[in-house]
């Protein structure tokens, strides 16, 4: 057998402090989420159920959807073609978790912090995303493989259905920025811009919108149909964009006007 010595208080003491800065740091550092998730996502269906009997109804597929997703942040933006119909948009970060209900399937949750109709409390939704502990929500889908980049998503109450395909997965390359509580993000080949308005101080309207980055024109802008086609001009002084976690790339090594 062999003999030990328990340490001494002060040691135990140091110990236990230590122990606790790493527990501290660790809960406070935001999870990426996983490689399958990140990338250009377009949604090829939804269904959503009969509210007399909770029956699936017939596929739709009227709505145009931009979903992207960086290691940490995301911008959602969404409307028919050619029409402000349907619009949508939302941005903020990503968790991912797995539950005992379906342990195939994990658990998406979107945490917005940005949305088309302004939320008061933006800036304190992203004081609480940073601290790795982002507010409830209520968006959130259990995603099913179905193929390489086809996924089924289907929310926990069974309300609604839907398909997603991943266009690109970024080849690892990434931005998220925020300048008070806007958002610009990098995904691969294009680019996501999401602006409450007034309640940001940094935009006269909300402004969410998403382009291609080899010519930084807009494809969708739900909330200005004026601006599809038109150049993208990032807001601001680029010392003002703080980078968020999970970026692969710098803002000075884009090629992207501001103002």
């Amino acid at each position: 057998h062999q003999h030990s010595t328990s340490p001494s208080p002060f040691i135990e003491a140091i110990l236990n402090l230590s122990s606790f800065i790493q527990f501290s740091i660790l809960m406070a550092t935001p999870k990426m989420v996983p490689e399958w998730l990140v990338g250009l996502w377009h949604r090829d269906y939804i269904k959503r159920a009969n509210k007399d009997d909770g029956i699936l109804g017939p596929p739709q597929s009227n709505v145009q959807v931009w979903y992207l997703q960086t290691p940490y942040a995301f911008i959602d933006v969404r409307r028919a073609p050619g029409t402000k119909e349907e619009a949508m948009a939302f941005a903020g970060v990503t968790t991912v978790e797995h539950t005992t209900e379906k342990e195939d399937d994990p658990l998406v949750k979107w945490h917005a912090c940005l949305d088309l109709d302004p939320m008061s409390d933006s800036a304190e939704r992203w004081e609480q995303a940073e601290k790795a502990t982002p507010k409830p929500t209520e968006d959130e889908g259990f995603f099913t493989r179905l193929e390489n980049n086809l996924y089924r998503e289907t929310d926990p109450a069974k309300t609604l259905e839907e398909q997603w395909a991943r266009q690109h997965d970024g080849s690892n390359r990434f931005l998220a920025a925020r300048r008070g509580t806007s958002l610009f993000v990098v995904v691969g080949d294009h680019f996501g811009y999401a602006a409450q308005g007034s309640a940001d101080g940094n935009e006269a309207s909300p402004q969410f919108l998403a382009g291609h980055v080899k010519d930084w024109k807009v494809a969708i802008s739900p909330s200005h149909l004026e601006l599809e086609g038109s150049s993208f001009c990032l807001r601001g002084k680029r010392d003002d964009w703080h980078l968020l976690p999970g970026s692969t790339l710098e803002l000075g090594s884009l090629d992207i006007s501001s103002q």
